[in-house]
């Protein structure tokens, strides 16, 4: 039990047996830390913030290593440059905002207390589950790596990201184990969401905007281990919308959307609108339709969908060979250029609104089936009809 003001100089807060108690229902504690510090409180303790209890690192960095945290409603804050929250006891699940479980539970009133421009939740190597319920971030940033194996991060609510800036430019940073980020809820974010990790799409249709910030969206589908891309839960037919308002979205880096080697479903509908959509140099599969509403699209491989549906009249550029195939019909309202070839396959019509090639000539045009053309095609090789 620490009670009354104490000075930090040491790097360690550490209780090797039990819980921590910083201050008590009577007698609070304020506690500054004169130099990166971690707050070390051994497996199944808790970690307990009383009543005008607070912990000041200033401009330093602090580790919080715990198995439960509890922060009493007139606590303090906890406060530093930057705060990494660990599980004693390794690869302990962690829950945030209302979402509950055996494990770390950080609930919104105690994570609204933990005050620092970015916070880190989970460590390189960690195997276990970090679950995001309804949840707030109201300043800087939120880190959330879970990349060991099996790891896994689940969105189970709306996961709001509101501070007008953060560090680096982004509010939310996934780095998974590429198998998987579930989104089973809503993120909607004031800076950059990046998702290093396949993305699975839970329990119906799902939304990630950063329209309010113009911010960009990036969603590898892996890593470099592990790729299991963009999918829905097996069995379901639940779509994602992606709104960005001039950012930039992109998907697929390491892998597109799929359905997760059979061990998942297809996405039913994808709807994009962003300044630029980039599809990655990776084949891409959805159920339904694939819609680009507004802004730039980049076509870097192929795409198979049951309609695709470009209806923004900005420009697509190919920047690889590309096959498109659709159950129904394909449609580009605006330009479509590049130094590649173009297949479509579409069961029905195919549309160009505007020119083909006129800024970079494609190499070669192969449409099957009906074609409706309203103004010029221009090909390096040929065009076939």
């Amino acid at each position: 039990v620490l009670t009354g003001p104490t000075n930090l100089s040491s790097g360690v807060l550490e209780a090797k047996t039990g819980s921590l108690n910083l201050g008590t229902p009577s007698a609070p504690a304020t506690i500054t830390a004169t130099e990166n510090t971690s707050i070390l409180v051994a497996s199944g303790g808790t970690l307990n913030l009383y009543n005008g209890s607070s912990v000041d690192a200033g401009n330093f960095s602090l580790e919080i290593k715990t198995d439960a945290f509890q922060a009493a409603s007139g606590a303090g804050n906890i406060t530093a440059a930057d705060i990494t929250i660990e599980t004693a006891t390794p690869d302990r699940d962690i829950f945030l905002g209302d979402a509950t479980g055996a494990g770390l539970v950080i609930d919104q009133a105690a994570f609204s207390k933990l005050q620092a421009p970015e916070i880190t939740v989970g460590e390189a190597g960690y195997n276990g589950t970090v679950d995001i319920g309804n949840l707030t971030v109201s300043q800087g940033r939120l880190d959330v790596i879970a990349n060991g194996t099996g790891a896994e991060v689940r969105i189970d609510g709306s996961l709001t990201l509101n501070a007008a800036s953060a560090p680096g430019g982004i509010s939310l940073l996934i780095e998974g184990s590429g198998a998987t980020t579930v989104l089973n809820g809503s993120i909607t974010a004031a800076n950059d969401v990046v998702i290093n990790d396949a993305l699975q799409v839970d329990g119906g249709s799902r939304t990630i905007d950063t329209s309010a910030g113009n911010a960009n969206v990036t969603i590898t589908g892996g890593n470099a281990t592990s790729s299991g891309g963009l999918f829905a839960t097996l069995g379901e037919t639940n779509s994602l919308t992606i709104t960005a308002g001039s950012g930039t979205v992109t998907i697929g880096t390491f892998e597109g959307f799929g359905n997760n080697n059979g061990t998942g479903s297809l996405i039913e509908n994808v709807t994009i609108a962003a300044g630029s959509t980039v599809l990655g140099n990776t084949a891409s599969e959805v159920g339904g339709t694939f819609a680009v509403t507004d802004g730039t699209l980049s076509l870097a491989d192929n795409l198979t969908a049951g309609a695709i549906d470009i209806s923004t009249t900005d420009a697509t550029t190919l920047t690889g060979d590309v096959t498109l195939a659709a159950a129904g019909n394909v449609g580009f309202a605006g330009t479509v250029d590049g130094n590649q070839s173009l297949a479509v396959n579409a069961a029905g019509t195919t549309s160009f609104g505007a020119e083909v090639g006129g800024q970079a000539p494609l190499q070669v045009l192969l449409v099957a089936n009906a074609t409706e053309l309203s103004a010029n095609v221009t090909t390096v090789l040929g065009q076939q009809y």
